[in-house]
């Protein structure tokens, strides 16, 4: 009696479906008061007080396992505004193609449906970070803040739509990950790849990236079809994190724009609850069809105090400027931010 009922039991496990796992709600709020100053070459100097919902967020995602080597991952994700008229909102629009300004409440972020194979990696459809931008890594310390992140100074920070992308296994920490965009009127057939290599017990991370004739949002001008490069190296001794990134980009519609840029920033934990960080960027553009070239510099440092891993308060201060031939489009601005976050 006992054999036939464990007999019963193997063979209804055998012949059960896939498990289908619940999705996951996942996001963050991070939100800052600021006061903040700009000082234009002409014109009156602005000074405000304001509320930033820096990037905040939520979704849904998942993985169903289809076979015992085969699932079935999605994500859809939407940045939300937590005062309903966030700088951030008015200051991101249209990096993923969407029309949203500010007022607005939702605007999509990632979002993608997929197959991911425990041999042979993953393939995903829809609209998300290109490569080259994930291949930053966590190299930018005030990513997503409205006076911080480095897409003021570094081109490449592109969301692309339709898109068909393959992230490879990981062999020995490396991994090898390459996008494909579709051919419309506003997407036309452009690629993004990258190669990174990550290694915990080193403390190392390094990534090189290539966007090949991508729909992409310049630092510093336009969005247009681009080539670019980027190289990217992080590692952390003991305490003590340092980073760096270049990137290079030039437009492909007709050749008359080249930018650059680079990134170079360290972290330092005080202790099991306080970071101090500091940031600098710096970007170039040579506009040959408007005999233009613009300069752009960004320093930011702060202070971040844990609660838990899910919860921190901080505090940053960030000053940039930008200078053109046009002397008369010249300013300075700068942010002095307290803030708080929570992940959840």
């Amino acid at each position: 009696m006992k054999r036939s009922l464990i007999a019963l039991s193997v063979a209804a496990a055998v012949l059960a479906p896939a498990a289908e796992a619940a999705p996951k709600v996942y996001g963050k709020i991070n939100i800052t008061a600021e006061s903040y100053e700009k000082d234009p070459a002409t014109g009156a100097k602005t000074n405000q007080t304001l509320v930033n919902s820096n990037a905040s967020r939520f979704g849904l995602k998942g993985e169903d396992e289809l076979t015992a080597t085969l699932s079935a991952v999605y994500q859809i994700e939407w940045e939300v505004s937590l005062d309903n008229a966030s700088t951030v909102t008015a200051a991101k629009a249209g990096e993923d193609g969407s029309k949203v300004k500010a007022g607005t409440d939702l605007k999509p972020r990632n979002r993608y449906l997929g197959l991911k194979s425990s041999e042979y990696g993953t393939v995903k459809i829809g609209q998300y970070d290109s490569y080259m931008k994930l291949a930053e890594g966590k190299v930018d310390l005030f990513n997503d803040y409205v006076l911080g992140d480095i897409e003021f100074t570094v081109a490449g920070q592109d969301r692309v739509t339709d898109v068909i992308g393959y992230e490879s296994p990981k062999f020995s920490g490396f991994q090898v990950n390459t996008m494909v965009q579709g051919n419309d009127a506003t997407s036309r057939g452009g690629s993004s790849s990258s190669v990174t290599f990550a290694d915990e017990e080193m403390g190392l991370y390094a990534a090189v990236a290539y966007n090949k004739g991508l729909v992409g949002k310049s630092a510093i001008g336009a969005t247009k079809d681009r080539d670019a490069m980027r190289a990217v190296v992080s590692y952390k001794l003991g305490d003590v994190t340092l980073a760096g990134l270049y990137h290079t980009a030039e437009n492909t519609v007709d050749g008359t724009e080249e930018e650059q840029g680079y990134l170079v920033s360290g972290a330092y934990a005080i202790d099991d609850e306080n970071t101090f960080k500091v940031q600098y960027s710096a970007g170039e553009r040579d506009d040959k069809a408007i005999a233009g070239i613009a300069d752009r510099t960004m320093l930011s440092v702060g202070l971040d105090h844990h609660f838990t891993k899910k919860t921190k308060v901080f505090a940053f201060y960030t000053t940039r400027d930008e200078e053109q031939k046009d002397v008369t489009k010249n300013y300075d601005e700068s942010s002095i931010a307290v803030g708080m976050e929570h992940s959840f």
